[in-house]
């Protein structure tokens, strides 16, 4: 999936957990909450140079694609459990950041569903390498991403406005 549609889809499924929550988008920070869960809807593709964020943390791209390359273990259950632990550790060491990381935590588990949603698929269960798909599933950057994109950011546009 394409950087842009998983922004979108981080910041979606952050908002719409909030909203489900009760809070009507007057959690504290949201802005910043939904920062985080974008950023973390970036972050499993640190592992490919070629990516939005690895093209901004090159040396970190590379070392990630030289050690355990693209869609490996950072498209995995496995490393959505170590980022979700992580941030709760944080959180309780720290308790403002405790719905800055579960918003990126959220984000990066958003990851996982796009890219699970195309043809390429995900190892979910790494290090099994076998990945899985979406029965329904669309090309990254081809017409279905399109208009999964559109509808996604039209959602998003639509909640935004609605908060604001």
């Amino acid at each position: 999936m394409m950087g842009i549609n998983h922004t979108i889809t981080g910041a979606i499924v952050y908002l719409g957990a909030d909203l489900s929550l009760g809070s009507g988008g007057a959690a504290p920070h949201l802005l910043n909450c939904l920062g985080a869960a974008a950023l973390g809807s970036l972050a499993p593709d640190l592992d490919t140079p070629k990516s939005s964020l690895g093209r901004r943390f090159l040396p970190v791209s590379w070392t990630l694609s030289a050690l355990i390359g693209h869609r490996g273990f950072s498209h995995s259950l496995l490393a959505c459990l170590a980022v979700a632990a992580t941030a709760f550790l944080l959180g309780t060491s720290y308790p403002p950041w405790l719905a800055y990381g579960l918003a990126f935590a959220l984000g990066y588990a958003t990851h996982i569903l796009g890219d699970w949603l195309t043809t390429e698929g995900v190892p979910l269960f790494w290090p099994n390498r076998r990945r899985y798909r979406s029965p329904l599933n669309f090309r990254t950057g081809g017409l279905g991403e399109y208009v999964f994109g559109l509808a996604a950011g039209g959602l998003l546009g639509f909640w935004l406005y609605r908060l604001f």
